[in-house]
């Protein structure tokens, strides 16, 4: 189902110049103080000084890979070539001939240039090792995209509202890295991660109107995938690669599998000095389209798996049988003698107290397995105060609490209930039994919540 874009925008359009005045004040209101821009200074020497590999690794990547220089800086006439040189043709027959540079030959070093926009998700669901190792990539891809010589890029932030941080007038300099520090923040409990994409892409077609920039377009998505408006996502994307820009989708971390589900160009890596190696895997269409769901993407890549001394593995499962299980026993045998300290009765004589409070998923989506995670919580209870009766002979009391938490715009987030003590356990247990799996659309669950209540 094709869908008319035109009205948003042309609203677009009718706010666009208003936006871009409002930022360039900002950024000429924020010159006039030095104390800032000197402190300012110091913070980009030092990003740029922490993220040096990145960076390095980056502008490498881009030259060579994602954003090679093509566009020649001279031309010169010329007898023979395959592009006609209209003055050089206005002269031979001035001249009758005698004139015959009628060619245009390009010459000198080529120099890139792109229409490019970063975007970075700051909704909920990003919050963690994921965010700041997107700050991390987001700032290294500034740094680097100025290095090989594109300092006119966008960036925006997205969250609960989309942000515009950095347009094409702006510099790569220490005014955009204020502005920039000053928007870094998990923003709200929504995700407009369509909205962002869709102003992102107006953007660059207005671009080449007011710079002369027609380049490539590529939009760099840092995110986890999710959005608020669900597949729309889908229509978004399309919308844009319809005008020719790129879309590619990168996710950093464990929690990034909504990326290739809704991006049609996509990275993932799970660690942020893997970026690019995926990006050039990307580049040479290695992925072929394919999401890590798919069992023939696993294969054609189980020959990366290296241990000591660069042994290969054909599984994950070799990788574990022979290596991982290794240093796993030597970490737990390592920790087996605090706990052994910890409960025995020689070294602490007073009774032990253990407090355990479990959180649980009790959204709609839980349906099928809440069942069985009530079944696992009393199971672990009972396995904690059996052993501590039996291997560590020593009066005990176990305190137990609970917390069930759904979605940020479910009528009841959580529902929980304070420690209670053996043997009185009873309430805790009811609170327990009493959950159904409900609620749950297509916003985040309040994990973070859950755990902080």
């Amino acid at each position: 189902m094709d869908i008319d874009f035109s009205v948003a925008s042309n609203e677009f359009v009718e706010n666009f110049d208003a936006t871009m005045d409002t930022l360039e004040k900002s950024y000429s209101n924020l010159e006039m103080h030095d104390n800032i821009l000197v402190q300012t200074d110091k913070i980009l020497q030092q990003i740029e000084q922490q993220l040096e590999a990145y960076i390095s690794e980056l502008v490498r990547t881009m030259e060579d890979n994602i954003l090679p220089s093509y566009k020649p800086t001279q031309s010169l006439p010329d007898t023979k070539g395959n592009r006609l040189f209209i003055p050089g043709i206005v002269k031979f027959i001035c001249t009758q001939g005698q004139y015959n540079r009628i060619y245009l030959n390009q010459i000198g070093s080529p120099k890139p240039e792109y229409r490019i926009a970063l975007l970075l998700d700051q909704s909920v669901s990003m919050t963690g090792p994921s965010y700041f190792s997107s700050v991390d990539i987001l700032l290294s891809i500034c740094a680097a995209l100025n290095k090989v010589g594109i300092e006119d890029f966008n960036v925006l932030t997205f969250g609960k509202q989309v942000q515009l941080i950095k347009s094409y007038k702006q510099n790569y300099d220490r005014l955009f890295i204020h502005h920039l520090l000053n928007a870094l923040k998990i923003d709200g409990e929504t995700t407009l991660l369509s909205d962002a994409i869709f102003l992102a892409s107006e953007l660059l077609q207005q671009q080449s109107t007011h710079n002369n920039n027609h380049g490539p377009m590529f939009l760099f998505v840092l995110t986890d995938g999710y959005d608020r408006r669900g597949s729309f996502i889908h229509r978004i994307i399309a919308h844009a690669e319809q005008r020719s820009i790129t879309v590619i989708g990168i996710g950093i971390g464990l929690e990034s599998n909504g990326v290739c589900l809704s991006f049609n160009d996509w990275i993932i890596a799970q660690n942020p000095r893997l970026v690019c190696d995926a990006l050039i895997n990307w580049s040479n269409e290695q992925s072929d389209g394919r999401t890590p769901n798919d069992s023939l993407f696993h294969e054609e890549k189980t020959s990366i798996f290296r241990g000591d001394d660069n042994k290969l593995y054909s599984s994950t499962d070799e990788v574990w049988n022979e290596e991982m299980q290794t240093h796993f026993d030597a970490i737990t045998q390592n920790t087996k003698r605090t706990i052994d300290l910890t409960f025995s009765s020689k070294v602490n004589n007073t009774p032990l107290t253990v407090e355990i409070c479990f959180v649980m998923d009790c959204t709609g989506s839980m349906g099928s397995w809440i069942q069985a995670c009530k079944q696992h919580i009393n199971a672990i209870a009972s396995g904690i105060q059996k052993d501590m009766k039996e291997k560590y002979d020593k009066d005990s009391v176990l305190r137990m609490a609970f917390v069930a938490y759904r979605d940020y715009t479910d009528f009841v987030r959580f529902d929980s209930i304070d420690f209670h003590a053996t043997p009185n356990l009873g309430p805790v247990e009811a609170k327990i039994a009493s959950q159904a799996a409900s609620g749950g659309g297509d916003l985040c669950e309040d994990v973070q919540g859950g755990l902080d209540k």
